[in-house]
């Protein structure tokens, strides 16, 4: 996959997802500036991983080269992860052949090579919650700096916390559940302080934009009853479904092993979802494999089959869309960022997420996904959607020249005295977002030379990037 993007991408590492350079500039900042945010000295709580942003600053400390580092973090992560995997088998009492299966099922399934190229915290996020689940097994005095780890990681995984807080309130061990729930919190509570004290909301601006209030998901998340959202997701989600019905086959030789997995699951797909390149729900693929190989009752062919048949299925979707979706990032998101590095230091520009931008700009973005700009989080909060008027309102307070937003934006939603410059369009577009750039000037005075810095630039895109006015 390596050299399948190096050869795509004019000889350059791209990741798959542009929100890997979004946390790549969160860690640069942060070890620059000792500020964690996207314009540089800037504080925003637009991660729900500030662990993984914090070890990338810290290695960022010690290299120049920053680009390569979430790469190998996450292929280091990605070797700890079959070791963590075996030692918990063996702890289950699985034997080596069973093991060996489940090690090729899980590197297969998550699947662990595209996680690791992602530039992702994903891969370390699968490792913790496979230590978690070792630490509680033995019983370790070290569970609570699991859960700290764990969830400081990724706050996803706070699901799993609370189910070993049901089982260790089941068993009357409330020492131990209440050293575990304390440490689960330390992280979310330091960020929560630091995002109060900058003025921003106590929750990562990434976990409020999948839930506003006024999304119409939003109270059908929370109150929807028997967990019918868990069920509306599995539908939409056949791995995990899959994955589910092998495990229920196998319920009664361990019934607590099952209960545990299954557990898992629906917490995520009641609080979380199926996710591009299987990236949020990898973890609870991980365990659930786990779970499965240590369930000695699985004989039913039929659900194995199809387990295999959907999972394969899912994996070779995602390593197919992994390659391609680099190649759209470097066409798109990666020209952006260069274009307004080389043409606009300095100044503030408005683009519909940080991303690739963020990283070779370096600012100050105007960030319309509400991610890292407090300004568009608000009014996303607030009216659950952007309009033109706060598009104005931020763009004229920041002086913001020059805004590239998708085609898929209709213009009638836009600001209407912007002058539309130009647009680049790529085709086959594998990247979850849109195949169209379209460019803005924000007045009659900035429209000529952007129109002038596109065509120089003009020369350096790549083949399949065509440019319409």
């Amino acid at each position: 996959m390596i050299g399948a993007s190096l050869e795509a991408n004019d000889g350059r590492w791209i990741y798959p997802l542009d929100e890997a350079y979004t946390t790549l500039t969160l860690s640069r900042n942060l070890a620059e500036t000792g500020v964690m945010g996207v314009n540089p000295g800037v504080f925003s709580a637009t991660s729900a991983a500030p662990l993984y942003t914090v070890l990338l600053a810290g290695i960022f400390k010690l290299t120049q080269s920053r680009e390569w580092v979430p790469l190998i973090v996450n292929l280091i992560a990605a070797s700890a992860i079959l070791g963590a995997a075996s030692s918990l088998l063996t702890r289950l009492e699985v034997g080596p052949w069973r093991s060996l299966a489940a090690l090729l099922t899980l590197v297969v399934a998550t699947p662990l090579p595209v996680l690791a190229l992602s530039g992702m915290e994903h891969t370390l996020q699968i490792l913790a919650s496979l230590l978690f689940v070792s630490a509680f097994l033995a019983k370790s005095r070290l569970l609570p700096v699991a859960a700290m780890f764990m969830v400081g990681l990724q706050y996803d995984n706070f699901g799993l916390v609370v189910i070993a807080l049901a089982i260790l309130c089941h068993r009357r061990d409330w020492k131990i559940a209440v050293q575990t729930a304390a440490g689960a919190l330390v992280v979310p509570a330091a960020m929560a302080f630091a995002s109060w004290s900058n003025g921003w909301p106590l929750i990562p601006a990434s976990i409020l934009l999948k839930a506003t209030l006024k999304h119409p998901d939003a109270w059908m998340r929370l109150l929807d009853p028997a967990g019918f959202k868990a069920i509306r997701n599995l539908i939409g989600a056949p791995h995990l479904l899959a994955l589910l019905g092998a495990i229920y086959s196998g319920f009664r030789s361990r019934p607590a092993v099952a209960m545990a997995a299954v557990a898992a699951i629906l917490v995520h797909a009641q609080f979380g979802a199926a996710s591009w390149l299987n990236r949020s729900e990898a973890y609870v693929i991980a365990l659930g494999i786990v779970a499965l190989a240590a369930l000695p009752g699985v004989r039913t062919p039929a659900a194995g089959l199809l387990l295999a048949v959907v999972l394969g299925w899912r994996a070779q979707q995602s390593v197919v869309t992994g390659i391609a979706s680099s190649a759209s990032v470097f066409a798109q998101n990666y020209q952006l960022g260069q274009f307004f590095r080389d043409h606009y230091p300095g100044k503030a520009v408005a683009v519909s997420e940080a991303g690739a931008v963020s990283f070779l700009a370096r600012g100050p973005i105007i960030d319309f996904s509400g991610l890292g700009h407090r300004g568009s989080l608000e009014a996303r909060l607030s009216d659950g959607t952007i309009s033109a008027r706060d598009m104005e309102r931020i763009t004229g307070r920041e002086n913001g020249e020059v805004v590239a937003v998708p085609g898929t934006w209709p213009q009638q939603g836009l600001p209407k005295h912007w002058i539309r410059a130009g647009s680049w369009r790529i085709s086959d577009n594998y990247s979850p977002g849109s195949e169209q750039t379209v460019f803005y000037a924000t007045s009659e005075a900035s429209v000529k030379q952007l129109r002038k810095h596109l065509a120089d630039y003009r020369p350096r895109l790549p083949e399949r990037v065509t440019v319409d006015r």
